[in-house]
């Protein structure tokens, strides 16, 4: 979870979800088997005047995360 700064007009959202691998220190936090993969997902808010705001960047385990986009279906009939 994070906070928006709802004074700072964030207008533009991109989010890049990647596949990772887990390396000794990231399997030993997720408790997973050296080299099971993960997701890095990176989010990045722009302002009115296209200046990125704070970026989030997260390494999560693909067992333990549900990713949802309510904008559109994943299937266009």
């Amino acid at each position: 979870m994070y906070d928006v700064d709802r004074a700072s007009s964030a207008v533009d959202l991109h989010t890049k979800i990647r596949p990772a691998t887990s390396y000794s220190k990231e399997a030993a936090a997720f408790r997973v088997s050296l080299g099971s993969p993960l997701l890095d997902i990176t989010r990045v808010t722009y302002n009115e005047a296209g200046q990125p705001l704070p970026l989030l960047r997260c390494l999560l385990s693909p067992q333990c995360v549900h990713v949802g986009d309510r904008r559109l279906p994943l299937t266009v009939p």
